[in-house]
């Protein structure tokens, strides 16, 4: 059964946003925008509009696959879980990623998919009675 979760999650992650295949630099680049949109005052308001939502949308798409993973409690990878809160906002996940993305500007050449993961496994950990234990 394991070997089947990974690539469903995959998958999910995959046919939910084809604008996934990026790395760190192009979501900061997007999540900025939605951050900060005032960066974006030479840009047409179009542009700046659809850049913003396309970094709402990603976050969001991973946060719900991320959620997931206490479906699939038992996955042998407990540091990549997340366990958010339910008064959690959209707002409120974009800030994570991009102040993660931020922070670590040295992993701005990974997976976009990845490092929000990350951000999300950092700020919203599970406890560990909620983790696998193998």
């Amino acid at each position: 059964m394991k070997s089947i979760i990974y690539p469903l999650l995959a998958v999910c992650i995959l046919i939910a946003s084809p604008g996934l295949a990026m790395d760190g630099k192009a979501l900061l680049q997007l999540c900025d925008l939605y951050e900060n949109p005032e960066k974006g005052k030479d840009l047409p308001t179009a542009k700046v509009l659809k850049d913003a939502s396309q970094c709402e949308a990603i976050v969001e798409t991973i946060a719900d696959t991320a959620s997931l993973y206490e479906t699939f409690i038992y996955l042998d990878e407990p540091k990549m879980f997340s366990c958010f809160p339910e008064d959690l906002e959209l707002e409120q996940k974009i800030k994570v990623v991009h102040s993660y993305l931020v922070d670590n500007p040295e992993r701005l050449h990974e997976n976009g998919v990845c490092l929000v993961l990350c951000a999300f496994a950092k700020n919203y950990p599970c406890p560990e009675t909620v983790l696998p234990r193998n």
